[in-house]
């Protein structure tokens, strides 16, 4: 055999020995990898097998619980009919029992009548209608008796206090910016004095002072009658100095004068007392300051006798010359009224 023969029959031997080792190899792998998927399997298979058997469990456990369950709900149900129907039975038997009685008394009451003499139950329904015809007419209880209202003989009158008894104080001031302590510190003298004090205004509604005070208006100057006051007090502030020429409250003013009334007027006011001539020949105050003499001249103009000092009073006139002089203002007036000045 040629050389060139013999190197193609040993690569023909050795190409089959390559072979036959890939086959060898390739079979080997994949009968491992059969063995990995057979065991991937094998647990995958006994997992389901377990979760099969859980649920298994679980559903055989929910079963028997629901069993038991169903078991004593019916058993409590059974108790609770069987108690029921006890006490249905036990109060039937105790309403009969009830009934039963009350019949046999009302027949043994009828029984006892039943016995009794016609001639004592005469007397005894005589004895009944008496009693109702002594408690209707009250013959011999005074108590059941209509109360008789006993008018007081002519010679005995008897009087009740009123608020038309009661002593009233008329006092003005203007609807907007009066003075708040004038007001407020006069008002609570003459209150704690026993005077009821109304207030008045050129219009009704709730009048504003200087620093927030409300005063409330309840009449006109119109609707004011001087015999029902004892006397009047006009207090100051910004708002009045503009009513110094108000006609109304001037009107007050001489009406109250005329009836032998008090008349009061404190800061600005008296100045409208002179504007009403009031103050002609009279002892008079009234506020003033460095800068301002205005009010003083208004007085001195209208013949007033100017005096600088707090609270001036004369005959039925009072005057006072600002809110430092207001609770010293409405003790003079108190101290008036009850001299009858």
């Amino acid at each position: 055999m040629s050389s060139l023969g013999k190197k193609k029959k040993y690569l023909a031997f050795n190409g089959t020995i390559k072979e036959r080792r890939l086959l060898d190899g390739g079979f080997g792998a994949s009968f491992k990898l059969h063995q990995s998927f057979s065991a991937k399997e094998n647990k995958i298979q006994k997992d389901c097998f377990d979760f099969r058997a859980r649920g298994k469990g679980i559903i055989k456990t929910y079963f028997s619980s629901s069993k038991q369950m169903f078991r004593n709900s019916y058993v409590w149900s059974e108790r609770i009919f069987k108690c029921g129907s006890s006490l249905w039975h036990s109060c039937l038997s105790n309403e009969k029992f009830a009934i039963t009685k009350l019949c046999f008394d009302i027949s043994d009451r009828f029984d006892i009548i039943r016995g009794m003499k016609k001639k004592n139950v005469f007397y005894i329904i005589i004895l009944v209608l008496a009693l109702l015809g002594m408690v209707l007419w009250g013959l011999p209880l005074g108590i059941f008796s209509p109360k008789q209202s006993i008018a007081p003989s002519p010679s005995s009158t008897v009087t009740f206090p009123s608020k038309t008894m009661e002593k009233k104080i008329l006092m003005v001031v203007a609807f907007k910016d009066f003075k708040d302590e004038e007001y407020f510190v006069t008002k609570e003298v003459l209150e704690k004095a026993g005077y009821l004090i109304e207030t008045t205004s050129s219009q009704k509604g709730m009048a504003l002072g200087t620093e927030g005070g409300e005063a409330i208006i309840t009449l006109l100057p119109n609707e004011v009658n001087p015999q029902d006051y004892e006397g009047i007090v006009f207090i100051g502030g910004s708002g009045m100095a503009k009513e110094l020429d108000n006609q109304d409250f001037q009107s007050l003013a001489r009406e109250f004068i005329e009836n032998n009334k008090i008349v009061a007027a404190i800061c600005v006011a008296p100045a409208l007392l002179a504007q009403a001539n009031l103050l002609k020949g009279i002892k008079a105050t009234v506020w003033s300051s460095n800068l301002d003499k205005s009010f003083v001249k208004i007085l001195k103009d209208h013949g007033a006798l100017y005096f600088d000092q707090p609270v001036v009073q004369d005959v039925q006139i009072i005057t006072a010359n600002g809110p430092e002089a207001a609770q010293v203002f409405g003790e003079k007036i108190v101290d008036a009224l009850t001299k009858n000045i």
